[in-house]
């Protein structure tokens, strides 16, 4: 009669369709006008949500932005031009050194 022991692991990965996932999945499938639609009929329905009028403010200019960044980025300072490499280097110290530590 022998006795054996083992061990055995399963990895599994599996993809639950919430209906959280399915709505998000068809409203990503929308086009403008459809999506349009869609609100307007989520706002008739669901009488807790409520359209807000987006500000100019709010719509980024995106080439603006970017090249603001840029901009930003070329104005680093140059003061410290001066420092080596060498100084971060690390000096091994001697025996004498390494045994008076």
């Amino acid at each position: 009669m022998a006795i054996d022991m083992n061990l055995i692991l399963n990895q599994t990965q599996k993809l639950i369709m919430t209906p959280e996932l399915k709505q998000a999945l068809n409203i990503l499938q929308l086009n403008i006008a459809e999506l349009s639609q869609y609100i307007e009929e989520q706002l008739e329905i669901n009488p807790v949500l409520e359209a807000s009028e987006y500000d100019e403010m709010d719509i980024i200019e995106w080439n603006d932005y970017i090249s603001r960044d840029e901009q930003e980025d070329n104005n680093y300072d140059d003061e410290d031009d001066d420092i080596s490499f060498e100084s971060f280097v690390p000096s091994r110290p001697s025996l004498r050194d390494h045994l008076m530590f």
